[in-house]
């Protein structure tokens, strides 16, 4: 046998790896507590993707961790101007509920790096008014306008789709039988989702009609207002002209839907759940304007709204598409179900959700629709049946719950509600949002009032195959979610 003699140069490799092995456990080793991470926002524009950091200089940023012993303490952090922000001396492995101002959810994990970057349609200079800036419509012909007619306004570049247009004129809005917009004024300056439009920056704009059918059940795009590029001065009325445009009718759609496939999700959602009164289950047709890379994003444009009937249409739905063809076509199945609450006899407050998926159209046609995603199961409050109006043992409850009959969630939203008495109604205001990879949350200290009722539901979803561990807000396709709801829950 021949006897093993390691050579000069092996020796020094693994020399050389060892040392190399020792240095990252010192790096690791010396690494401090805390939670570290950053915020971006990626635009997709007409001058293609541009990343900008989000300034957190001015962003209450801190967290609460629970220690072993169950003892939450509180630990202050801060950002900066670069999107970066720290929490310091959040003991390692401990689970943290991290606030990032006041627009996004909670984070609970137990992650020490977090990329809270989200994707955002337009340029990324887009700007909101902050003083009323009317965009007046004077548009004829237009399609005799009929009771469920959708107004949309779409400015991609801008950032900017509006898909409830009809809904926020100030004043002007169409009613049955128009064949016109005079002086249909809606102000910019009324939501942040609205932005300015510059058409120096090669903004563009245009507003669909999606038409309802003769007999109400469907809407689709039958026509397009396409103005001559225009800016928007803040402060300032920028009046729009011009008339609308017929849009072939040349897309077919046709679908098949059974009911029973979703009344499980319904059992457990709640066992009061119901589908949501006078809201049919819908089939929605929309476009992405930044393609599918992106996710989910914002509004998009619709094509089709159709309300779904058992088995398949008589005949195929028919709407048109003025969009781009790089827009890919997604389409939307939305199941809606909530539950309702009363306090002390009181005519009773309505809490929404429900069972929805997105994907490419082809797949979500192709198939029968059902659920891609259902609501979690035996959902607990310290450990007891949260399904039951009950008085909770702490204000730092937690609550819990077990993975869906169908399908796998890539994360989960918590909502909390506190219920009051307005005159002879029960009212709800929302109270906290948290967002987790994990199958449990804990409410943290100061948000409970004793004596105080509420209702959480929690929304497990699925974003593609992501892992969103350190990524809770990307997105991918197919999108799902599926919402299930807590009894009342009275705070001692």
């Amino acid at each position: 046998m021949i006897p093993f003699r390691p050579s000069p140069l092996l020796a020094t490799r693994l020399l050389l790896l060892f040392s190399s092995s020792l240095a990252s456990m010192e790096v690791a080793a010396e690494e401090p507590p805390g939670i570290r991470g950053h915020r971006r926002l990626v635009h997709h524009s007409s001058e293609g993707r541009q990343v900008v950091p989000v300034d957190l200089t001015a962003t209450p940023i801190d967290a609460w961790a629970r220690g072993p012993d169950g003892v939450f303490a509180y630990y202050p952090g801060w950002g900066d101007s670069d999107g970066t922000f720290v929490v310091p001396d959040v003991p390692p492995g401990a689970t943290y509920l991290l606030r990032v101002g006041e627009q996004l959810p909670r984070f609970s994990s137990t992650e020490r790096r977090l990329d809270l970057s989200e994707h955002v349609l337009g340029r990324a200079d887009q700007r909101t008014p902050e003083v009323s800036t009317p965009l007046v419509f004077d548009v004829a012909p237009m399609r005799s306008w009929l009771p469920g007619d959708l107004l949309q306004l779409i400015s991609a570049n801008a950032g900017m789709v509006v898909i409830d247009l009809h809904d926020n004129f100030a004043g002007g809005a169409p009613t049955g039988g128009d064949t016109q917009l005079a002086q249909s004024s809606f102000n910019l300056a009324w939501s942040s989702q609205n932005k300015l439009v510059d058409a120096a920056r090669g903004d563009t704009a245009m507003v669909t009609h999606l038409t309802s059918s003769a007999t109400g059940d469907s809407r689709s795009l039958t026509e397009v207002f396409i103005p001559p590029p225009f800016t928007t001065l803040e402060g300032q009325t920028t009046v729009l002209q011009g008339g609308f445009t017929p849009v072939p009718q040349t897309e077919r759609l046709s679908y098949v839907f059974h009911e029973a496939a979703y009344l499980p999700a319904v059992a457990q959602a709640h066992p009061r759940a119901e589908r949501t009164p006078g809201r049919p289950p819908a089939l929605v047709v929309s476009v992405l304007p930044a393609g599918k890379g992106p996710g989910f994003m914002s509004s998009i444009p619709d094509l089709l709204d159709a309300d779904l009937h058992e088995g398949s249409p008589a005949t195929p739905l028919r709407y048109g598409n003025p969009f781009p063809e790089e827009w890919p076509a997604v389409g939307s199945v939305f199941y809606p179900v909530s539950v309702t609450y009363s306090l002390g006899g009181t005519l009773p407050t309505r809490q929404s959700g429900g069972v929805s998926y997105t994907d490419s159209l082809r797949k979500v046609v192709g198939q029968p629709l059902s659920p891609l995603l259902t609501p979690v199961q035996d959902l607990r409050i310290d450990g007891a049946v949260a399904t039951v109006d009950q008085q909770l043992t702490s204000l730092t409850p937690t609550l819990s719950w077990s993975m869906p009959a169908i399908g796998t969630p890539s994360a989960y939203e918590v909502s909390l509600r506190r219920l009051y008495v307005s005159g002879t109604r029960t009212a709800s205001i929302h109270v906290l949002r948290i967002r987790t990879a994990a199958s449990q949350v804990t409410v943290p200290p100061g948000t409970l009032q004793p004596g105080a009722s509420y209702v959480m539901n929690v929304r497990a979803f699925r974003q593609g195959s992501l892992d969103l561990s350190r990524h809770p807000l990307r997105t991918a396709f197919p999108v799902a979610d599926a919402t299930a709801f807590t009894s009342i829950l009275t705070a001692p």
